[in-house]
């Protein structure tokens, strides 16, 4: 309705018709009012008769909370910084209750030992509805569909079921060495290629090379709209669920783009090759893998498949937790040992005292390695690639240490923190394998007063990654192979200095190192020939 004032038009800016942007602006502005009162009045009504507080945190503003000061990239640093507050932190986003785990210690407390109320997750909309991400098992709030996909994945990728794929494991890593003996500025781009190669021979029996990527390419389409989504809970239609009504352009173009492509890829590695191999089951020349297994496990006489949409959504899952955090743990292996070379040439000693030079390494040999074992630790502590872990959501009131949290809280399991823990890694920031390495009869052993950081960089409880021994083996032989084959060192410049890469990482639910370069020199001719035998064909 407008009226006219003089024979002007007016709405309700006054002076002027109210434009659809004002009109939108102002609906927002109305729901966000509307979802603050309510939120606020529901979480006051919680039960909390002892007047217990709310864990402690950093001063906020009205409404907005702790919102403002969450910077867009790298949030883990700033609840890094928030620790002074104390090993549980509390913030606050536009009236909805967040909490901050940073010792390792509290995370197992609160997500181990009380998980039947710390495993849920909080509801996504911006993933789910514009991009796509809905039913994935690493992503959905607990409910029975994640019982029965985490139930499935735990067939294939429990510590028995994995024992099986040392083959697997062992041809891609021996395939990444070629690929990088044959073009080693490309070792980058190998490294994801065969990462994602694990996880696609795995579920569907296909191969993944330099020529067939494009598995590769749905993954990048996903974990970028992955990296252009804001942490869970920081997002207005996260905190407003109210607020999705809006098309996906209202959140602006970027954001928009990168929802749609991921919803794309989703559809591409979800739906698209289940309904492929579904066929070949049909027609008897499916090959074997994990997904053709569990087709035919619960199809149906009459070709009906029991919980397809289950079996179909773990392929995005594993494939987006899978693949490219394995990348980025062998990158950061990479540049550790171009910028460690005294760690390098100890690990390799090591393997050269095993082998002999005789043969390649093979999945057996690794838990004789110490050595490299304990790299691939401090491979992981030092720059722990996951260092915001998938945000936890609580379904039911608690107390913890004299605190009250309500359901509802967000719980934010600071992976950084505990690998950045000086009172369990003194001198913290620093690359040291011998950190859990310890003598005992003249031999070294892995120390086991040592934080295993296998206990916190997978998550916690009935939502710990269920691939984490496929993940493990896969970064154990890769390593071992890298080590085996090549010496690794930095570039040098004209007058012959080293080159030292950016130590920055990408922020995202990855964090990647940067692209870097440096030198992968054969270790000898013999090696390289013994590798190169041992393809598969």
């Amino acid at each position: 309705m407008s009226y006219t004032v003089e024979g002007r038009p007016i709405g309700l800016a006054g002076d002027r018709i109210v434009s659809p942007t004002q009109a939108i602006c102002l609906g927002v502005v109305s729901l966000y009012l509307f979802s603050f009162i309510t939120r606020h009045f529901i979480v006051r009504a919680s039960s909390n008769p002892k007047g217990l507080p709310f864990p402690p945190g950093p001063t906020g503003v009205p409404f907005f909370g702790n919102s403002l000061q969450l910077p867009r990239s790298k949030l883990w640093v700033k609840f890094f910084e928030w620790t002074i507050y104390g090993d549980i932190v509390g913030i606050s986003l536009m009236g909805k209750k967040a909490v901050v785990l940073n010792t390792y210690e509290t995370a197992s407390q609160l997500l181990n030992r009380r998980g039947a109320i710390y495993s849920s997750r909080p509801v996504r909309i911006l993933t789910t509805k514009y991009g796509g991400q809905a039913g994935t098992v690493s992503t959905s709030p607990y409910n029975e569909s994640v019982v029965l996909q985490r139930k499935l994945m735990n067939q294939f990728f429990g510590p028995g079921p994995v024992k099986s794929y040392n083959g697997l494991l062992t041809k891609h890593a021996r395939l990444f060495a070629s690929w990088t003996l044959e073009n080693p500025s490309q070792f980058q781009f190998y490294t994801r290629l065969a990462g994602t190669a694990n996880i696609i021979d795995l579920m569907f029996g296909e191969e993944v090379t330099p020529q067939k990527r494009i598995w590769l390419d749905r993954l990048d389409d996903i974990m970028r709209g992955l990296a252009a989504s804001p942490p869970p809970g920081t997002h207005p239609v996260d905190i407003f669920p109210s607020l999705s009504v809006f098309p996906g352009w209202f959140w602006g173009a970027k954001l928009n783009k990168a929802m749609a492509e991921m919803k794309s890829a989703f559809m591409k590695v979800n739906d698209g090759p289940f309904q492929r191999v579904k066929q070949d089951v049909v027609a008897g020349v499916a090959v074997p893998s994990m997904v053709s297994s569990m087709i035919r496990e619960y199809m149906g006489a009459d070709g009906l498949v029991t919980h397809e949409k289950d079996i179909s959504g773990i392929t995005g899952a594993a494939l987006m937790a899978g693949a490219d955090t394995t990348a980025a743990t062998v990158d950061t292996f990479i540049l550790a040992m171009a910028l460690h070379p005294e760690s390098q040439k100890k690990a390799q000693q090591e393997i050269d005292d095993f082998l002999h030079g005789e043969r390649l390494p093979v999945m057996e040999d690794i838990d004789s390695l110490c050595y490299l074992q304990a790299i691939i630790k401090e491979t992981t502590r030092w720059k722990p690639v996951a260092p915001l872990a998938l945000t936890h959501s609580l379904t039911q009131d608690d107390e913890y240490n004299g605190m009250f949290l309500p359901v509802g809280t967000m719980v934010y399991p600071n992976i950084w923190s505990m690998a950045y823990n000086s009172q369990e890694y003194p001198n913290s920031t620093k690359f040291e394998p011998g950190r859990f390495i310890e003598e005992h009869d003249g031999h070294a052993r892995l120390r086991k007063n040592v934080l295993d950081p296998t206990e916190f960089i997978f998550g916690f409880g009935r939502r710990i990654c269920p691939g984490r021994h496929f993940a493990v083996k896969s970064v154990g032989i890769t390593l071992a192979t890298i080590l085996t084959i090549f010496d690794i060192s930095l570039p040098k410049d004209k007058d012959g200095l080293p080159i030292i890469p950016d130590l920055d990482y990408e922020s995202g639910i990855v964090s990647h190192p940067k692209p870097f370069q440096c030198i992968f020199t054969p270790r000898s001719e013999n090696l390289s020939k013994l590798l190169l035998h041992n393809l598969p064909e």
